[in-house]
């Protein structure tokens, strides 16, 4: 199924330039490098959220984006439309990301690594302790877990697209997501209610 906001992009990509004639060759460059910036502008931030989360620090999630999109700009002509474009874009910074914990031989983030601040300042220090706790216990989750959760809940995707992401069943993917949301519930319990 295409969606509105990636229709324009994938309109972008399916018509050859050669079948156009020699003056189009520019005029399709020039649109797949807009399609390519939108598709860019429009994932950028749940990007660099969810390569936060999987990498230990922040100049590491910020080299993995940049590394997710040369990649993607490098594959362009493979991509083979059977999923949405930020699909694509997503499993593009998921291997990345994985490559780059082999690679580097990263662990978890680092404690005391950038956190989320409560709007509210009269609660943001106890706040702040529970956040730190949440998401030091979302990096101890294993990592088929923690990979859904960010993906469904950071970024929004749905059960489909997460499973076809992480090459596993839409049942799958729900069992990850119920096993890591029962584990922080059993630590956090109350408090996340509060």
């Amino acid at each position: 199924m295409t969606y509105p906001a990636d229709l324009a992009w994938e309109l972008a990509l399916r018509t050859p330039a050669s079948s156009r004639g020699e003056d189009a060759v520019d005029v399709s460059e020039r649109e797949r490098r807009a399609a390519f910036s939108r598709l860019v502008r429009e994932h950028a931030a749940v990007l660099h959220g969810v390569a936060a989360r999987l990498l230990p620090r922040a100049a590491d999630a910020e080299d993995a984006v940049q590394e997710t999109y040369l990649r993607a700009w490098r594959a362009l002509d493979r991509f083979r439309h059977e999923a949405r474009p930020r699909t694509w874009l997503f499993r593009i910074l998921l291997n990345t990301c994985h490559d780059r914990r082999r690679r580097h031989g990263l662990r978890r983030r680092e404690q005391g690594a950038e956190r989320l601040q409560p709007a509210d300042p009269a609660r943001r220090t106890v706040r702040r302790e529970l956040v730190d706790r949440v998401l030091d216990a979302v990096d101890e989750l294993p990592p088929r877990q923690r990979e859904c959760l960010l993906l469904r809940v950071h970024a929004g995707l749905e059960y489909a697209e997460i499973a076809s992401l992480l090459g596993i069943g839409v049942g799958s993917v729900k069992t990850h997501l119920v096993s890591g949301r029962r584990t922080l519930v059993r630590r956090f319990g109350e408090e996340l209610d509060a």
